[in-house]
């Protein structure tokens, strides 16, 4: 495959929605904080991604080094994904019963540190036992590699406040 091929515009980044979601402000957070990039590279984790911060190819393999999509298949998978982490956020009895907002931005958070890690997190007890307190204390998946990382601090700080605009 060229990797020339489907180049992302900023114009094209900054208007593309999924057809079908109501995760807008969610969508909005994952493009800004994982950008879109047509060609494999390791995240600060260490794991290939690319696209919208897709680690699964189409078969749910890894990616690996050399691989390239068009802008078409980076669409194409953020949607895969956003499907995926939307469905699992509303088969939870505890975080089915929240608003769009509540669930866009922890649609946002599992996106970057995957459903298991956030369905068994204190952070769902939290929620489920309506602690903000703890909710707050909990959002807390900072670091990478280690390392406590600028961006993704402010990235949780972004969440927790998505999150917090429609907690009722």
């Amino acid at each position: 495959m060229n990797c020339a091929i489907g180049t992302n515009t900023k114009e094209h980044v900054k208007n593309y929605q999924p057809k079908g979601h109501k995760m807008n402000k969610g969508i909005e957070l994952i493009k800004k904080y994982e950008g879109c990039r047509l060609i494999a590279y390791k995240c600060s984790a260490g794991v290939w991604t690319i696209g919208w911060g897709s680690t699964r190819n189409e078969t749910g393999g890894a990616w690996k080094a050399g691989d390239c999509i068009t802008q078409q298949k980076a669409d194409a998978l953020l949607t895969r994904d956003l499907i995926e982490f939307k469905t699992a956020i509303e088969n939870n009895d505890t975080l089915t019963k929240l608003s769009d907002d509540c669930k866009a931005a922890l649609v946002c958070l599992a996106f970057n540190i995957g459903t298991g890690a956030l369905l068994k997190s204190n952070l769902v007890k939290a929620i489920a036992a309506r602690n903000l307190r703890d909710i707050m204390k909990n959002w807390d998946w900072y670091s990478a590699g280690g390392q406590v990382l600028l961006g993704l601090c402010r990235r949780r700080t972004e969440e927790l406040s998505l999150f917090l605009s429609g907690w009722k």
